[in-house]
C-alpha cells in the first residue's frame, strides 16, 4: 500500500507524437507515488542505465584516467581585436555581448570533476544536493547570446570555395581547408586586419570572417585541430537574419553533446564552450571559485565579463582534481548558489533577459545535426521553484554525427524537433515558489539519492595521503611549522653537542604536527633522530 510519505507532487505531460505534426505538451501537476530506489520513473530500468560506460564507473573501480584535455580557442580572440567599423554588423548578428567576454585560463581539474558527474541520460550534473545543469538562463546571462530565436540549422554540404569568394572576396588555399573546416589561424592571418581605405562591402566581408572565427574559437570549438566548419558562414550572409537565430540554444546543444561524449570511459578530451561551463561553476558552486580582487565593471557586457579582472584562489585553493572530487562528494547546501544572477539584473544588457519567457521550456536544443534536450523540470531550484520528483525519465534522443553525412539537409532531417522548438513557449514548466530555496524537498532527495551514484571515488581503505591547505592563512602557518623543523634539524646536524634541548623539544612538537597531517609525498621534514626529544 502506498503511504502518504510515498507521495510527491510531479509535473506530468501528455505524450508527443514523433511523426507528423507535433502537438504542444499539456503540462499539469498531480500527486504520484515514488518508485522503488535505483530505478527510473518508468519503474523498469535504472535511471542511469549507461552507468557502466562512464568515467565515474572506472574511477569507482580504481582506474583513474586523470584530467581531460580541454580544447577551446578563446585565447585567440586577443589576436583579432574588434574593429569599430565592424561592431554594428557583429551586434546585428547577435554577438555584441559575447565579444566582451575575455579569455579565462581553464581550470582543467574543475571541468574534469564536473564531467565525471555529467549524466547523458538526464543532461544534468548529479551532485550531492540534487541535479544541476547549465540552462538557457545561464547561457543568456553569462554570454549574452539570444536564446529565443530560430533554430541554428541548415545543410553541411556546399561549394565552400565559391561561398568564401562571395562572402569574403578571397580564395581559399588548399592547406587552409579540410573536410568542410577552415583553419582559424589562416582566418586570423589573412583577415584580422581591415585597411582604412576600403568600401563598406569589404568591411562587411571582414565582419563575416570575424564572426566565423568568433564562433569557431568559442561556442562551437570542436577540437578539430583549430578549425571551424564553413556551414556556419552561410548563416552570416545577412547580418539581421543572423541576429534572429537562437545562438544560445545552439551553444548549449553543442556543449551538452561534448559533455555526453567526454563523460564516457576512454575519452581523453572535451571541447565546446568550456568558458561557459567554468563561468557557470564559478557563479553557482563553491568548489574552485576564485575571489575577485577588483570591483568588476560590466560596461555593457554580459555577466561573464565580470570575471575579466584580477582573481585569486588564496582563500579557496583550486587546481586539484582529487580535492574537487572530495568537495563535490560532500558539498553542502550553503555551498550552492541556486540563483546567483538576481543582484545583477539592472546592470546587464537587455539581450541577457530577452528570452526569459522560455528559460523554463522543456524543449529540444538544436545545432545542425545535434539535438539535445533542455530539462529545467529537473533543476527547479535554479529558478527559485520547488523541486519535484521528475514524472518521467528524459526522452531518449539518438545522438548522431556529421561523419559520412556531408549532404544531409538537417532542417529536413530534424523537422519534428524543429516543430517542437518552434512551439517552445507551449512547453514552459510551471511550478510553485520554493519554501526552502537552498534545500530540495526530502521526498525528492529520497528518490534522487536512491537513483543516482552520489560518490565518484570509493571510500579509501586508509586516510588520504594529501593535505591541501585551505587558503593563505593555513599555507603560512604550515610554512612556519615546516621552517621550524628544518631549522632545528639543520642546527642539530651542524652543532650536535651545543643545541639547546628546548629547541629540540619545540622541533619535536612541530614534527608531530606535520606527522598528523597527511602531506604531499616528501613534504614532511623530521627532526634529526639522534637529538629528538621523546
Amino acid at each position: 500500500m502506498t503511504t502518504e510519505d510515498d507521495i510527491c507532487v510531479a509535473i506530468v505531460s501528455s505524450p508527443v507524437t514523433t511523426n507528423g505534426p507535433v502537438k504542444p505538451r499539456l503540462l499539469t501537476v498531480q500527486r504520484v507515488p515514488v518508485r522503488g530506489l535505483g530505478v527510473g520513473r518508468d519503474g523498469k530500468r535504472p535511471l542511469l542505465y549507461d552507468q557502466d560506460s562512464y568515467r565515474s564507473e572506472a574511477i569507482w573501480h580504481g582506474e583513474d584516467p586523470g584530467c581531460l584535455e580541454c580544447t577551446e580557442h578563446f585565447q585567440t580572440l586577443r589576436h583579432w581585436p574588434m574593429d569599430k567599423r565592424m561592431l554594428p554588423y557583429v551586434e546585428a548578428a547577435g554577438f555584441g555581448a559575447l565579444q566582451r567576454v575575455q579569455w579565462l585560463r581553464l581550470d582543467k581539474p574543475l571541468i574534469t570533476a564536473l564531467v565525471e558527474r555529467w549524466r547523458s541520460e538526464t543532461n544534468t550534473f548529479h551532485l550531492a544536493n540534487g541535479e544541476m545543469t547549465i540552462t538557457l538562463e545561464d547561457v543568456a546571462v553569462l554570454l549574452g547570446l539570444r536564446v529565443d530565436g530560430d533554430a541554428v540549422i541548415g545543410s553541411t554540404q556546399g561549394d565552400w570555395m565559391e561561398l568564401a569568394k562571395v562572402l569574403r572576396g578571397v580564395e581559399l588555399p588548399p592547406e587552409s581547408f579540410q573536410g568542410g573546416r577552415l583553419s582559424l589561424s589562416w582566418l586570423r592571418g589573412q583577415l584580422s586586419f581591415c585597411p582604412d581605405d576600403v568600401t563598406e562591402l569589404v568591411i562587411q566581408q571582414h565582419a563575416r570572417a570575424y564572426l566565423l572565427h568568433l564562433v569557431g574559437a568559442t561556442i562551437f570549438s570542436d577540437g578539430s585541430a583549430r578549425g571551424v566548419h564553413m556551414a556556419y558562414l552561410t548563416l552570416f550572409e545577412d547580418f539581421e537574419e543572423a541576429g534572429r537565430y537562437s545562438w544560445g540554444a545552439a551553444t548549449l546543444a553543442f556543449l551538452y553533446r561534448e559533455l555526453s561524449k567526454a563523460c564516457r570511459t576512454g575519452v581523453v578530451g572535451i571541447a565546446g564552450c568550456l568558458t561557459l561551463m567554468q563561468l557557470w561553476a564559478w557563479e553557482r558552486l563553491h568548489t574552485g571559485r576564485p575571489t575577485l580582487l577588483e570591483e568588476p565593471e560590466l560596461q555593457g557586457g554580459p555577466l561573464g565579463s565580470r570575471w575579466n579582472v584580477r582573481r585569486t584562489n588564496a582563500t579557496n585553493p583550486g587546481g586539484n582534481l582529487v580535492l574537487y572530487r572530495t568537495e563535490l562528494d560532500h558539498q553542502r547546501s550553503y555551498q550552492v548558489n541556486w540563483q546567483p544572477y538576481q543582484d545583477f539584473v539592472q546592470r546587464l544588457p537587455a539581450i541577457c533577459f530577452e528570452g526569459r519567457r522560455i528559460w523554463l521550456s522543456r524543449t529540444p536544443l538544436i545545432c545542425f545535426e545535434i539535438v539535445e534536450l533542455h530539462v529545467p523540470d529537473r533543476v527547479m531550484l535554479q529558478f527559485g521553484l520547488e523541486q519535484v520528483t521528475p514524472p518521467e525519465d528524459v526522452e531518449h534522443v539518438t545522438r548522431i554525427s556529421r561523419k559520412g553525412r556531408a549532404g544531409e539537409d538537417w532542417a529536413l532531417y530534424h523537422r519534428d524537433y524543429i516543430a517542437r522548438w518552434e512551439a517552445r513557449a507551449e512547453y514552459v514548466i510551471m511550478g510553485s515558489r520554493a519554501h526552502t530555496p537552498r534545500h530540495a524537498p526530502s521526498d525528492y532527495m529520497r528518490w534522487y539519492l536512491g537513483a543516482t551514484r552520489r560518490f565518484i571515488a570509493p571510500p579509501p581503505t586508509e586516510p588520504a595521503m594529501v593535505y591541501h591547505p585551505r587558503g593563505y592563512t593555513e599555507e603560512a602557518l604550515l610554512g612556519c611549522v615546516r621552517n621550524v623543523v628544518e631549522r632545528v634539524n639543520h642546527r642539530a646536524v651542524l652543532y650536535p653537542s651545543s643545541t639547546d634541548p628546548h629547541w629540540l623539544e619545540i622541533g619535536h612538537y612541530c614534527q608531530l604536527v606535520l606527522h598528523n597531517l597527511p602531506l604531499l609525498e616528501g613534504a614532511i621534514v623530521g627532526v634529526h633522530e639522534s637529538h629528538a626529544v621523546m
